[in-house]
């Protein structure tokens, strides 16, 4: 529709080289429990209530999935915050109760939710291995088209969250491994049918992944994600954010700010904190802050522990700061809540360079700085006017200067608390004494400043290496 057919499509071919399962799971051809046996497994293992509503029923209250009981009209209701940690008595329940292959996808993409990719790899794994089960078969033995279409379900979540591992894994040969298996699963969709919309949305999301090694990659994945569009309205919102994402990284920033809002308004839910996260990002580079700010700001409530939001919220918030003032941010609560961010994100995944960037830049700008408070001669206390947080903490190495800019001493802070004193809120107090002088024995006024950035130091060398870039470029010299 309006485009060529890519020119490096043999990387997508249905030979890819076969990846072996790491996780072992039990045998689908186990004999199946008796009735009393399976129903009891259940409630001690998952802690279930039995419905006697129809399949595949969702409680709006509380987020649950419905499995069938084999020649039962009755079903078993699991609820998503309460699937247990090792998905093993999940297989097994869905393997004994030959459960629809969508349930298995509902299973998988619920470990999703909690954030649990690991678990659904192996849910996923599972059924496939149960693909060539004489059981499995019969039971689609009337509705092959059925059959069918819950493989390619599976397969394309499997190669999804391959194109997950694969975006974001650093090391080069584990990032080849994850390649090889998004071609084994796309290759594995492709036999099924060669025209199904959600193989094509996978395929141009693994091409957005290789835009950095690949001169036509986003070519590629413009086309996948065009096919898609006319294809399927039932996955029309997530078609709409690939295709979106492909446009940014064009640097068509209007026209990806589009589709992202009419992802967003065509389902919400669906759409969830990406979809804001990409208008903000758009919004910003088209110069509306503020309207960046808000996106990024409710991407932010909807996903509290996402990276990318957190560090887009700290950097917009100092940037909309520094431009109602001028240029400067002298705001001691709001530079001490964007550190306090900033370290979150690192602390959540310490091998997102975006995160470790921002936060090396906010220490280096902090740090460069000083604070002034007072001093007692031979006392290790300094007295503070104001919350030194977002530059002294327990382990930090200062150095004092005199009110003649005078160095006296070099030294580690041990700890900083607050006071009731109403003139000096806060005390640090440091593991050496200030030193004595001859000339004043009385309260000084001091100059305390961060002695070294070697941290900051570190945190920038460590951005870079764990930047895309230079994966891309190691991968590049190894080829």
């Amino acid at each position: 529709p309006g485009s060529t057919r890519p020119r490096s499509c043999s990387c997508l071919n249905r030979n890819a080289p076969p990846v072996r399962r790491p996780v072992e799971f039990p045998t689908p051809c186990a004999p199946p429990r008796t009735r009393a046996t399976r129903r009891d497994f259940l409630w001690e293992q998952l802690r279930h209530r039995v419905s006697e509503s129809g399949p595949n029923i969702i409680n709006r209250a509380r987020m649950s999935i419905i499995i069938p009981v084999r020649g039962s009209a009755s079903a078993v209701e699991v609820f998503n915050d309460e699937l247990p940690d090792s998905p093993a008595d999940v297989i097994d329940l869905l393997r004994a109760e030959l459960a629809p292959l969508h349930t298995w996808c509902e299973f998988a993409v619920a470990y999703h939710a909690l954030g649990r990719d690991e678990q659904l790899r192996e849910v996923l794994l599972g059924v496939v291995d149960a693909f060539d089960v004489y059981e499995m078969q019969d039971f689609y033995r009337r509705e092959p088209t059925l059959f069918d279409t819950g493989r390619l379900y599976v397969l394309n979540l499997l190669a999804a969250a391959a194109t997950h591992n694969f975006m974001h894994e650093l090391r080069r040969e584990a990032r080849e491994v994850w390649r090889l298996k998004v071609l084994e699963y796309i290759g594995q969709a492709d036999k099924i049918s060669d025209s199904c919309a959600r193989t094509w949305i996978v395929k141009s999301l693994f091409w957005i992944a290789e835009h950095h090694s690949d001169s036509h990659a986003l070519e590629n994945a413009s086309y996948y994600a065009d096919l898609s569009l006319c294809s399927n309205e039932r996955i029309l919102c997530n078609t709409r954010l690939a295709k979106a994402a492909i446009l940014f990284h064009e640097q068509k920033y209007a026209d990806a700010l589009k589709l992202y809002m009419s992802a967003l308004r065509s389902d919400p839910r669906a759409a969830g904190a990406g979809a804001r996260i990409g208008i903000g990002l758009c919004a910003y580079q088209l110069g509306d802050t503020e309207k960046a700010l808000i996106a990024i700001e409710r991407a932010h409530a909807l996903a509290p522990n996402s990276v990318p939001a957190l560090v887009a919220t700290a950097f917009l918030r100092l940037e909309c700061a520094s431009q109602h003032d001028g240029g400067r941010c002298d705001d001691g609560p709001l530079t001490s809540s964007v550190g306090r961010m900033l370290g979150h994100a690192r602390e959540l995944n310490p091998t997102y360079s975006m995160a470790l960037n921002h936060y090396a830049n906010h220490l280096f700008w902090q740090n460069s700085g000083e604070i002034v408070g007072h001093a007692q001669p031979g006392s290790s206390r300094i007295l503070l006017r104001s919350d030194p947080a977002y530059m002294l903490k327990a382990g930090t190495q200062i150095e004092i200067f005199d009110a003649k800019d005078k160095k006296m001493l070099e030294t580690q802070v041990n700890q900083v608390h607050a006071t009731s004193d109403t003139t000096h809120g806060w005390v640090t107090r440091l593991e050496t004494p200030y030193p004595l002088t001859t000339t004043n024995r009385g309260v000084q006024r001091i100059l305390i400043r961060i002695a070294g950035m070697t941290e900051i130091s570190e945190l920038a060398s460590r951005a870079y290496h764990c930047s895309v870039y230079s994966v891309n470029a190691s991968t590049r010299r190894h080829r």
